[in-house]
Order: C-alpha cells, then structure tokens, then sequence
C-alpha cells in the first residue's frame, strides 16, 4: 500500500478533529501505551502497535474507500466510479481510525464505541455491510483491517443481527467481535425525565439526576 496513511490523513478534514489539533497540539491523538497493549491483546497480534500510528475520529468509510484505492493505483486525477462503488453514497464513518504500517504492510483499526446507550444493532449492521464492500480479506497481501467494539459491556446475542454472518477480519476465529471494555468515570451522571415518585417518564414533570450504573 503505497502511502496509504498520505492518502488517509489528506482526506481528513473533520472540524472535530482539525479544532482539537488547533487547540491541543498536533499530538493531541496520541495512542496511550494501556491503549495500545488492550488493542494487542483482544486482536492477538504478534507485534506492537506504534506510538506515532495516525489516529483520526469519525472518520468516513469512503474515505477509507478511496485511500485504499489511491495507494493501490497511485493515480489521484480521476477515479472512475466503477473502481470505488458508493463511495459519496451515505455518510457513514467510524468512530476511532488507526493506521500504521509494519513489515511493509498497512494495518487499519477500525473502531467503534457506545459509552451510556446501547448498541443499535441495525445501524452495526448497516456499517458491517458497508465495510464488506471496502475490505475482502486476502485481496491484498500488503493490507490488513481488523474491526473493534469498545463498551462497558459486550454486545450480547440478539434477534437484529447475527455475528457469525459477519467478515472473519471483524470477528476473528470465535465467532464473536472484539471487543475492549470501555471504563466509564464513577462520577458520570445523567439526567432523566420522571414523574414525581421518580418513576420514569417521557412526559413527567420532574428530572433526576443520577449516577450512570
């Protein structure tokens, strides 16, 4: 993959992400050292994860799309739109980017998080399907993408999606999606509409305001 981080790192033009750099420096999406250790243990790999990889926030699937297909050809004039299918379609992105390169092949984390809501399941699928479309594993020796979830909780089984349908880069051999345990603060609280015996409720008169278990 020739210059395939250039090519992600030239499509990256979230305010988010440009607003932070300005106010915090350029190191502002430096990986931690427990950060990187819990992506080496939940993905198994037999290497360490860099310092300096490129990290990016809600960042779009096609621009990863496209990044690969540039690094591939090498030729960023004109891109024919039956070589990057879909790729203005929707606006979907993932949450956490990170791109490094080792022994010549480029390594593509993608990352997604749920904090205090749970998981929406037809949206994960919607984003799974989506991803089938950038990556088939195998199809190129010199790239790698694995596909994490990060929670406080593991995503269970339900009725809305089937796991064992997903790609095997996004679930590895047990059938089940990595997965990194996301510790939230114990002083995090929220607020809720209620009733007066603090029931909940949409149309309440009162709000609460508790500790996020």
């Amino acid at each position: 993959m020739r210059n395939l981080i250039g090519h992600l790192s030239s499509f990256n033009r979230k305010e988010r992400f440009i607003l932070l750099q300005e106010a915090c420096g350029p190191k502002t999406f430096q990986l931690s050292k427990e950060f990187r250790d819990k992506l080496k243990c939940c993905l198994k790999l037999h290497f360490e994860i860099p310092s300096d990889a490129y990290v990016a926030m809600d960042y779009h699937i096609g621009w990863i799309q496209m990044a690969i297909h540039l690094a591939r050809r090498g030729n960023d004039e004109l891109v024919r739109e039956r070589d990057v299918p879909g790729v203005n379609d929707n606006q979907q992105d993932v949450d956490l980017l990170i791109a490094f390169t080792k022994d010549s092949t480029s390594h593509l984390i993608l990352v997604e998080a749920k904090a205090d809501t749970p998981w929406d399941y037809e949206q994960l699928s919607r984003k799974v399907k989506r991803l089938r479309g950038v990556y088939q594993e195998g199809a190129d020796n010199d790239l790698k993408m694995y596909f994490v979830l990060i929670s406080p909780r593991e995503i269970g089984k339900s009725k809305h999606i089937c796991v064992e349908e997903w790609p095997c880069w996004m679930r590895g051999s047990e059938k089940r999606p990595y997965h990194i345990e996301l510790k939230l603060c114990s002083s995090l609280r929220k607020i809720t509409r209620c009733n007066r015996d603090r029931s909940p409720s949409k149309d309440g008169e009162y709000y609460k305001v508790e500790p996020i278990e």
